[in-house]
């Protein structure tokens, strides 16, 4: 199970990964980057299927670099969720990744986009890119049980 830590939105607020024990059925983590193509693509679809499937899955964004490839900040914050029709309140920036990677990956993520999904009940790992499967097929899997 994941131990509890906080990131901060784009409001600036400090929110604990653990306020959302048993209250989801699905933490979905998913890292991204201002400058990435393919997560300018991607985010607005993981949108979509987290909005699919709410409230039992509660989406993260969080921003690990900026559009230079430079730390975020909370101005960063807001901008790419503005970009992306995001919820500021639900989208974080966590400069270079270093919170989430430190608690949830310690062999780093693979690039970005990079998913994470953790049981809501008890905040255990249950999936990542780069172990395999298919990632909405391992959300259904963890709503369904």
């Amino acid at each position: 199970n994941i131990a509890d830590f906080s990131l901060t939105n784009c409001h600036g607020e400090k929110i604990s990964l653990h306020e959302y024990c048993g209250k989801v059925k699905a933490m979905w983590i998913l890292l991204a980057a201002a400058w990435c193509p393919v997560c300018k693509e991607f985010v607005p679809q993981a949108k979509k299927i987290a909005d699919l499937y709410y409230p039992k899955v509660e989406l993260w964004v969080v921003l690990g670099e900026d559009y230079f490839g430079a730390k975020p900040d909370k101005n960063d914050c807001m901008v790419y969720a503005k970009s992306l029709n995001l919820n500021p309140a639900l989208t974080f920036f966590d400069p270079e990744w270093e919170t989430v990677i430190s608690n949830i990956y310690p062999y780093n993520a693979q690039g970005v986009p990079f998913n994470y999904l953790l049981d809501g009940d008890n905040m255990q790992y249950i999936w990542s890119d780069g172990i395999g499967g298919n990632l909405e097929n391992e959300l259904l899997n963890i709503i369904n049980n």
